[in-house]
């Protein structure tokens, strides 16, 4: 029997672990970069093989600072990051999280202050039962710290983090040793071949193995509170 006053407090990542949004930005930038180059780019998930893989990508084809610096914005822009997909997966993990007792769960994402409204929305369209007004986590327009230092500062009671950055993934172990980690693997974290974050990798469409390490890593929180 779980004690009333210990809750087991689950993370999530944003991008790349519930909301696959490399899809509108890859449509976006191979629109923008066909246009200027005059001929058909298609550029997909696959070459997204790290995080800076699509500046530098059009950096590559067009040589220019300028254009590799205004599709990085992509990854920023509101209109585009609205009409991302959900991972299946994921947000199937999510709602199975929701009927465990003595379970909490919130979003904690590197996002910038102007999509803190589109991202509302988002997880309000396919998670609508949690209060995103409290339960989202997304730097305010006054913050001066990066993305890496906001998530740090919030995981400091959180349980479990479900992420897909390797420099986060790096920073958690190292930060916030009680935080437990499920390392997604997609494309952009494929090179990380450090064996200690291995130990932690699931596949970003593995729901069922996803599921069972969140509940082992919560069976095990709650055998430390009895």
């Amino acid at each position: 029997m779980f004690s009333n006053k210990k809750i087991f407090q689950i993370a999530w990542d944003c991008d790349g672990v519930l909301a696959e949004s490399h899809g509108p930005v890859l449509k976006a930038a191979n629109k923008k970069l066909s246009q200027i180059l005059g001929k058909k780019i298609e550029l997909t998930k696959s070459n997204l093989n790290t995080f800076d893989a699509l500046s530098e990508k059009t950096y590559e084809l067009t040589k220019s600072e300028k254009i590799s610096t205004e599709i990085k914005e992509f990854w920023h822009t509101p209109e585009i990051l609205r009409i991302s997909p959900p991972n299946p997966a994921t947000i199937e993990v999510f709602k199975r999280c929701q009927s465990l007792p003595n379970t909490s769960q919130c979003v904690i994402t590197t996002r910038r202050f102007q999509n803190r409204q589109i991202t509302r929305e988002w997880l309000e369209q396919y998670l609508p039962s949690i209060n995103w007004q409290q339960n989202l986590f997304i730097r305010q327009e006054s913050d001066s710290m990066n993305g890496e230092e906001f998530k740090i500062i919030h995981l400091k009671k959180i349980n479990c983090m479900i992420e897909d950055n390797t420099v986060t993934v790096t920073n958690i172990n190292r930060d916030r040793p009680k935080c437990n980690v499920i390392y997604i693997n997609q494309p952009w974290n494929k090179l990380d071949q450090d064996k200690y974050r291995s130990q932690f990798r699931l596949d970003f469409d593995d729901s069922e193995g996803i599921f069972k390490k969140i509940l082992a890593i919560r069976e095990k929180y709650f055998s430390y509170c009895s």
